[in-house]
């Protein structure tokens, strides 16, 4: 058995050279030696976190250079650091295919926060027409507070999303911690821990505050996509909650519906469910920084879409300014290799974009008015005015069921 961990008030490398010293004992040992391996990794993070290690790691540096960097090489590379329990992996990935590092999970409400703040740096932190849909924001400001307010207001409809049994992520099992309390945790956002600046408060150099947010995301999970039955939309005060964030939101996708929606009125497409797992709508693909370009996204939105077929779903509602996620439910039906590899073709599905807006500052969308954020009566503020997005969006319909199906 491992004998008790006694550290008080030592260096990182002190904190690594320990770890370091464990770990031929914690892959010998039993669960209780797991257990305090975890523990040990906690109280690290915790002395770190109060300052207690930075202080006696400037008085130590000397004595512990050497160690410090040996132990840190160990800590990046300790399979005990890089596998930390995850999820379990959906049964059937519906021959979609990722790298065997890669894992597809069904989300469950402890995800809720790392979700909150993937969507907030994906909609809010970038540069998206998501900061203009927001309630009276002028160019050139916030967009740190619109994302922390977004992770507080919008929490209820994010916890609706993810536990709603249709959202689901992609987790990397060899994602490599930045901080010993991720690894003992098995991923952590440190967004409250770091004390961030509020959403009030005024920053000195707003990139630098970003960056702390960002580099605050410690965990694992690398993909999401969020999704709901329509037949069971999210409770109205959730909506009103959406509502009051974006503003703009309901106005613009309104207008699209009257006037750029090329499906006749009657179309079936545009008819409301009338009972569950009919219609899935979908709402929102984010992919944390430094996992782009991997194909995440595409694997994910595939899996969705055809895990929705396989609950028997007719159709899939999807809007999107990305023209990557646009593609990622399109193949080319000439191309039989692509066919081959694309699940989605060799199921038969078929997806058409039912509305396109070419630049959100074209139309009259510019002209859309919502009432100013300081109450007084009859003002309002044009968000769309201001702003140079030239972005454009894509509403599209996803056809779910089997090509025989779709002719009854």
């Amino acid at each position: 058995m491992m004998q008790d961990m006694h550290i008080e008030g030592g260096s990182l490398a002190d904190y690594y050279l320990e770890a370091y010293n464990m770990t031929a004992q914690i892959h010998d040992d039993d669960v209780s030696g797991t257990e305090q391996y975890h523990s040990f990794f906690g109280r690290a993070n915790n002395d770190i976190n109060s300052g207690v290690s930075d202080a006696a790691e400037e008085d130590s540096a000397a004595s512990s250079s050497s160690s410090h960097s040996s132990c840190t090489e160990w800590f990046k590379t300790s399979p005990l650091i890089r596998c930390p329990p995850l999820p379990p992996p959906v049964a059937d990935t519906h021959g979609v295919e990722l790298p065997p590092r890669y894992r597809i999970c069904l989300l469950t409400e402890e995800y809720t926060d790392w979700i909150k703040a993937l969507y907030s740096d994906g909609f809010l932190l970038r540069c998206t027409p998501w900061v203009a849909f927001s309630r009276a924001v002028p160019p050139g400001s916030s967009r740190r507070r619109l994302a922390l307010r977004a992770f507080t207001e919008l929490d209820a409809f994010h916890r609706y999303l993810v536990t709603s049994g249709l959202s689901y992520a992609i987790f990397d099992t060899e994602y490599m911690f930045e901080r010993p309390g991720s690894a003992a945790a098995g991923g952590h956002l440190y967004w409250e821990d770091d004390g961030l600046a509020t959403i009030g408060e005024e920053v000195e150099d707003e990139d630098a505050e970003v960056k702390r947010m960002i580099d605050g995301m410690d965990f694992p999970l690398v993909c999401h996509a969020l999704s709901y039955d329509g037949f069971a939309p999210p409770p109205a005060e959730v909506q009103e909650a959406v509502a009051e964030f974006y503003p703009l939101r309901g106005p613009v996708f309104t207008y699209i519906s009257q006037h750029l929606d090329t499906r006749p009125a009657d179309h079936p497409d545009r008819q409301a469910p009338t009972e569950p797992n009919q219609v899935l709508m979908r709402h929102g693909c984010i992919t944390k920084r430094g996992y782009e370009g991997r194909g995440l996204m595409t694997a994910l939105n595939r899996f969705v879409a055809l895990e929705a077929r396989a609950r028997e779903f007719r159709g899939l509602s999807v809007g999107t300014n990305s023209p990557t996620v646009m593609r990622s439910y399109f193949f080319d039906n000439e191309d039989e290799g692509e066919k081959r590899r694309n699940p989605m073709a060799a199921a038969g599905m078929r997806s058409f974009v039912f509305a396109h807006v070419e630049d959100l500052c074209k139309y009259s969308l510019k002209d859309i008015g919502v009432e100013a954020e300081d109450g007084k009566e009859g003002a309002e503020v044009y968000p769309l005015r201001g702003h140079n997005l030239q972005r454009q969006v894509w509403l599209i319909w996803c056809d779910l069921a089997p090509p025989a199906l779709l002719l009854l």
